[in-house]
């Protein structure tokens, strides 16, 4: 279980730096990959300082987490027009990631899919009363300014090179 020390960590490396500023400025769409996680990943979206409470609250120890502040990861309304722009990402890059924000309004309930059938499915399923996050996978960026991607420390405070 996480510590104190180890929250207050990661509130000072995310709200009291560049990472506080962007999101008061342009939101984020947010990627945790989880240390030691075999893939695992978990998504969420920061649209304001606001939501920056409850992303701490929710990161683990070890994780390599991203911030994409450049709309990388697009969010439209759920409507079958949103499959041509989808069905072109899987063309250009084998899939894509496509998903629905969670009642909670900060996770987002993320999945890969793989074909232009998928995307169709997809879409079919979200309907019209959600909109829809998606985009290509995106890797560990970190300009400053598009992207800001940090490790954070392990419960012992340490920040350690995990395989993610």
């Amino acid at each position: 279980m996480p510590t104190n020390s180890f929250r207050k960590a990661i509130h000072d490396r995310i709200t009291g730096g560049a990472i506080g500023v962007r999101v008061q400025t342009a939101g984020a769409i947010v990627l945790e990959r989880i240390a030691m996680g075999g893939g695992a990943t978990r998504w969420y979206s920061c649209p304001d300082r606001n939501h920056l409470a409850g992303l701490e609250a929710q990161l683990s120890p070890g994780s390599q987490v991203s911030f994409f502040f450049d709309r990388r990861i697009h969010v439209a309304p759920a409507s079958p027009g949103i499959a041509g722009p989808m069905k072109r990402i899987v063309a250009e890059t084998g899939d894509v990631v496509a998903g629905v924000l969670a009642r909670d309004e900060l996770h987002i309930v993320m999945q890969v899919i793989s074909g232009p059938t998928e995307v169709d499915e997809f879409v079919a399923v979200v309907g019209g009363s959600a909109h829809i996050f998606y985009g290509p996978f995106p890797s560990p960026d970190d300009d400053g300014v598009n992207a800001i991607t940090i490790v954070l420390p392990d419960v012992d405070g340490f920040v350690r090179p995990h395989p993610y």
